[in-house]
């Protein structure tokens, strides 16, 4: 994989984004980080707990065993590669679940018992995890696809930008990007600000020079949010920008609104429901 940006000339992008990023990221907000962690804790008590017995029960049977001290290894490598970074989204946890899964197989295969807490933890991950929540899924590509068809309506140039927002929408809306940085966060969180290598206002101002045809955001609140690039934005849309509407989505944890402007003065509304109208005072995303 290194060698594929080493050869393409693109290894700088490559060091920035993969180590110096994580030694400039901002330190979440207490409530941010609180919310994450008990949200990980109850997605992954299961595994964590049956690790934790796991390891216990190779100990009392096979002592400290080479492959023991390699798994012991292994566990103290991920968990430093998890707390390295200062601020991090709970799918940053996933490089735990291989090695836990292992530390975890002695207790599994200890009899009725430890097979029961196997399907136990299965039905726990699948359960919080929403994977058969159908209803769930079902109205949230709905309200997805609804926004898509507003955006599409209203791009007579293609461009859009996304400033708070599934940044899938610019696949499915077929919007030509807006820069490199297509994860909203990078431009909207203050605690990314000094991770991205460039200055998150300036970047932002390039993108907002370039008039592109619609923006879309959403009324989640975010304490950490960016407010210089936000009162930019605000300031960009209260000049050249009309509502388009304002439509319900649903995502993993929570509801919220999405916020559609457009660059033209009479945009299309003919896939808006009714009553949806938007405002240019855009929503603060951090709490009143």
């Amino acid at each position: 994989g290194v060698a594929w940006y080493v050869n393409h000339g693109h290894f700088g992008a490559y060091w920035q984004a993969t180590v110096i990023s994580n030694f400039h990221k901002g330190r979440a907000i207490p409530e941010v980080f609180a919310h994450t962690v008990r949200f990980l804790l109850l997605l992954s008590l299961p595994l964590t707990a049956s690790a934790l017995l796991g390891q216990i029960r190779m100990r009392q049977e096979q002592g400290s065993t080479p492959f023991a001290r390699l798994l012991r290894l292994w566990l103290l490598a991920a968990l430093i590669g998890f707390l390295a970074v200062p601020n991090f989204y709970s799918h940053y946890a996933l490089a735990l679940v291989p090695v836990l899964a292992v530390a975890a197989a002695p207790w599994f295969a200890h009899g009725l018992v430890g097979r029961g807490v196997a399907i136990l933890s299965i039905l726990w991950a699948l359960h919080y995890g929403q994977t058969f929540d159908f209803g769930k899924a079902g109205q949230s590509a709905q309200r997805f696809d609804r926004v898509t068809q507003v955006v599409r309506a209203n791009m007579p140039h293609g461009t859009l930008y996304i400033h708070d927002g599934p940044p899938w929408i610019y696949h499915t809306a077929s919007a030509k990007l807006p820069g490199r940085f297509v994860f909203p966060e990078h431009l909207s969180m203050a605690t990314e600000a000094g991770a991205i290598g460039v200055d998150p206002v300036s970047e932002l101002a390039r993108i907002l020079a370039g008039k592109p045809d619609v923006i879309v955001l959403t009324d989640t609140v975010k304490p950490d949010y960016n407010r210089a690039t936000f009162a930019l934005l605000q300031k960009e849309v209260e000049r050249h920008y009309t509502p388009v509407c304002t439509l319900p989505g649903k995502d993993f944890e929570h509801e919220f609104t999405f916020h559609v402007l457009s660059r033209s003065p009479n945009p299309d509304r003919s896939a808006c429901p009714a009553g949806s109208l938007g405002s240019k005072v855009l929503p603060k995303p951090w709490p009143a």
